[in-house]
């Protein structure tokens, strides 16, 4: 009895299946027999709403000035003449087709860096509801025009749009109604190493033909550029300050300081492949980084001076010797003033001879200079660090 009970209900499943098969056939001829593809399916202005889906963030190219959007869009348009009852076709309320046979929006993206094409792909159908709502998606990979910010590498938030226009659809006729989704966040295959989606936004524009804007705001990840540029940059800006304190007797300053210098140099390089390649904006990055290597290069020239001026011999100015005295640097001769009690007990002619001797010789202004440009190349250096971060956070 069970057995008998399972066959009919099959022979009842596979009658139902077939009858629904037929309906469908039925329903696809009538839909497309009379429908006229090339004519606006409706006689007043068409809402066509539309969704973007953003995916991934496939490419950012900051020296092309592009962005490639992997994602889709979906439209859906009420189409008058795509409307049926549902109980003459045996309940059936929904129905997909080939979007070839029906009318769909000639929508294009405006800024593209591509060659430009109507969306238009013959193998995405396009899904009818009983009531004449149709779904037509769209997905694809879209590259579009990006104009980038790049005063505030690495720290920067960029803005790149998506431009949709219709292109013989007038704005009588059609407009946009836009509505965002976001998927894929949670998906680890879809995450960009160098970029994080902030937010989606949209905004439709009243022109001739209706465009429609979709705005993806990027922030750059920065922790690449910080770990391998800032960070290296800042402590080598820090070392070309040490150069001054580094003894002269040792004669390794000039060589340290021109380590430096070429070490500015390879990081200025290297950050100059990584930066997008434009005159409207500079980054506050670079003139940090020409700014260190300027100092690097005017520590250079100051250690050769100081060299010099150590290898010296004769009488120093007076303006000098009253610099050294005051700046408490080493100071191998007593002063004058504190030798009072020697004066008293030495003859005329050994006063005359100490007044004649230089109290303040070349090494001791060496010395003085060398404290005096550690405290200002310090002192320069982490400004120029604190100005950076200020303008750049």
């Amino acid at each position: 009895m069970i057995l008998k009970s399972f066959i009919c209900l099959l022979a009842l499943t596979g009658f139902s299946r077939e009858t629904s098969i037929k309906e469908q056939k039925r329903l696809l001829h009538i839909l497309q027999d009379h429908y006229e593809r090339q004519v606006f399916p409706s006689e007043t202005r068409m809402d066509i709403h539309v969704s973007f889906s953003l995916s991934q963030i496939t490419d950012l190219n900051e020296w092309q000035q592009s962005l490639t959007t992997n994602g889709w869009f979906t439209f859906k348009w009420l189409d008058e003449s795509l409307k049926w009852n549902i109980s003459d076709y045996g309940g059936i309320d929904r129905i997909c087709m080939s979007s070839e046979k029906i009318w769909i929006p000639d929508i294009t993206l405006l800024n593209t860096v591509e060659e430009r094409k109507l969306m238009n792909n013959k193998n995405a159908p396009v899904c009818v509801d009983h009531s004449g709502m149709v779904k037509w998606e769209q997905g694809d990979l879209y590259r579009s025009q990006c104009d980038f910010d790049i005063s505030n590498f690495p720290f920067d938030t960029q803005s790149c749009h998506l431009t949709l226009t219709t292109w013989v659809t007038t704005n009588e006729s059609a407009r946009f109604i836009f509505s965002i989704e976001k998927n894929g966040t949670n998906v680890t295959t879809n995450v960009n190493g160098l970029w994080k989606i902030e937010a989606l936004s949209s905004t439709a524009i009243d022109v001739k033909f209706p465009q429609l804007i979709v705005t993806t705001k990027l922030q750059r990840r920065a922790s690449y550029y910080v770990l391998n540029l800032i960070v290296p940059v800042m402590f080598l800006s820090l070392l070309s300050s040490v150069v001054f304190a580094l003894p002269i007797q040792y004669g390794d300053k000039v060589s340290l300081s021109m380590t430096v210098l070429l070490s500015f140099s390879v990081f200025l390089t290297q950050m100059s492949t990584n930066m997008p390649r434009t005159s409207l904006q500079t980054s506050y990055l670079t003139i940090y980084m020409t700014l260190l290597l300027s100092l690097s290069s005017l520590a250079v020239a100051i250690s050769v001076l100081i060299l010099r001026i150590n290898q010296r011999r004769g009488d120093v100015p007076v303006v000098l010797q009253k610099y050294v005295v005051s700046s408490k640097r080493a100071i191998n001769k007593p002063v004058l003033n504190a030798a009072g009690s020697e004066v008293q007990d030495t003859t005329v002619d050994n006063e005359e001879e100490r007044n004649s001797k230089t109290l303040v010789t070349w090494k001791d202004v060496s010395l003085a200079l060398d404290d005096l440009c550690l405290k200002l190349f310090f002192l320069l250096n982490v400004g120029c660090g604190i100005a950076f971060f200020a303008l750049v956070m």
